[in-house]
């Protein structure tokens, strides 16, 4: 029942607002209804006469022809093409007519070394051989220069005094043959194999006669561009040139790929003064395939002292 109510007030009050809505347009029309009316024009009794403008007397003159140009009768130039001005920042610096000539960077002459090889530092002491029960040991480093390239025969228990070590033990036996050509069938040889120890840092180390043992810390052959063989030099190693240009070692890596890093650090040309760092590589070994090797060997001894060198 309150719905119904409801809806019938709201019906109501909207026809009321309808209603207020056109009696208001209604007014507002008769209200402007004056202004939109347009007056009558009463029509004149004369006739319309035009007025007659004088013409102004403007003076004509004839301009010369001009006379021909420098570059011929059908030159034509551009009055309003500003020309081009050109800074120079010197020194010293000016304004130019003519564009600049750019500066060439002078191109750098050649590096002046070759990278040759690179190598590991042998480990002082090498198992070169052996002949019965006894091994034969190489020197190749330490700090003696009159002992590298002596050779011995020794066994177990020999202590060498002046390279700091101590053979613990030595014996011949069967061992996998290395650097069989790819696919081979594996295969054994005698080799003979020694551990030493350092008496002073207690630290083992392994020798074979199958391959020399390296301690890893390589060195890099190098030749200058007229052929002459450089020194060995290993990381921070500093070298000069006959021709004054001076180099230092940063870096020699071994793998995976043999590598140098080397800068010139002084040029006498003083153009080409700074300093210059350039990565040297060689290519990777190629990979041969060669005949499958035949039965083991013993490793012949070269010929020895049978003593030990005195510690």
């Amino acid at each position: 029942m309150v719905a119904k109510i409801y809806d019938k007030v709201l019906l109501v009050v909207a026809i009321l607002l309808v209603a207020a809505s056109v009696v208001l347009v209604v007014m507002q029309r008769q209200k402007f209804d004056p202004m939109l009316k347009i007056p009558p024009v009463a029509p004149g009794h004369e006739a319309y006469v035009p007025v007659t403008v004088p013409v102004a007397d403007v003076p004509t003159e004839k301009w010369v022809d001009p006379p021909p140009q420098s570059q011929g009768v059908d030159w034509v130039y551009e009055v309003f093409t500003s020309p081009k001005i050109f800074y120079l920042p010197g020194p010293p610096a000016e304004f130019v007519a003519h564009p600049p000539t750019p500066k060439t960077k002078p191109q750098q002459p050649p590096f002046g070394v070759e990278f040759v090889q690179v190598k590991s530092d042998p480990f002082r002491l090498q198992l070169v051989g052996f002949v019965g029960q006894d091994g034969v040991f190489a020197i190749v480093g330490g700090n003696d220069p009159a002992m590298i390239g002596e050779t011995f025969l020794a066994r177990s228990g020999k202590e060498l005094g002046k390279l700091n070590l101590l053979i613990r033990s030595f014996e011949v036996k069967p061992m996998p043959m290395l650097n069989l050509p790819e696919g081979s069938t594996p295969l054994t040889e005698l080799a003979g194999v020694a551990v030493v120890v350092d008496t002073q840092t207690k630290e083992e180390t392994t020798l074979t006669t199958q391959q020399p043992l390296l301690n890893g810390n390589p060195f890099a052959l190098l030749k200058s561009l007229e052929g002459v063989q450089l020194d060995p030099m290993k990381a921070g190693a500093t070298f000069s040139l006959p021709n004054g240009r001076k180099y230092k070692i940063e870096a020699v890596t071994e793998k995976p790929v043999a590598m140098i890093t080397v800068t010139k650090t002084d040029d006498p040309d003083p153009v080409f003064a700074g300093p210059v760092k350039m990565d040297l590589t060689l290519p990777p070994p190629a990979k041969t395939k060669g005949k499958r090797p035949t039965a083991p060997v013993v490793v012949p001894a070269p010929p020895v002292s049978r003593h030990a060198p005195t510690p």
